[in-house]
């Protein structure tokens, strides 16, 4: 999705899969271009409640630099991402959490 030149230095095309959060900042190539790494067992447990998700994944808010949320982790290792629509914010963390909860078992070699 989105172009293929990331626009500025402010955005990064990520990837999510089973072991992890990839911060890349080109998608021409994604091995060395990854600038960051959050491991998915390093994140801490996600909770749903009423008010949405806790814990691991927190939702900060939508702003003028876009629509906020928090990825806490074990070692006070925190991401704040922020995406151009509202869908992408929901779309990520609703994926971020359902990567988590399906992996959890899930161990580096």
């Amino acid at each position: 999705m989105g172009p293929i030149e990331i626009p500025d230095a402010n955005h990064f095309f990520f990837i999510l899969n089973k072991r992890g959060i990839y911060a890349l900042t080109s998608r021409r190539d994604e091995l060395s271009k990854t600038v960051k790494y959050f491991s998915l067992d390093s994140i801490k447990p996600i909770i749903k409640g009423k008010k949405g998700l806790s814990g691991g994944l927190e939702d900060l808010g939508n702003f003028r630099e876009g629509f906020c949320f928090r990825i806490l982790g074990s070692h006070n290792i925190n991401w704040i991402m922020c995406g151009d629509a509202l869908s992408d914010k929901e779309n990520w963390m609703s994926l971020i959490e359902k990567v988590k909860t399906t992996y959890t078992e899930f161990v580096e070699p």
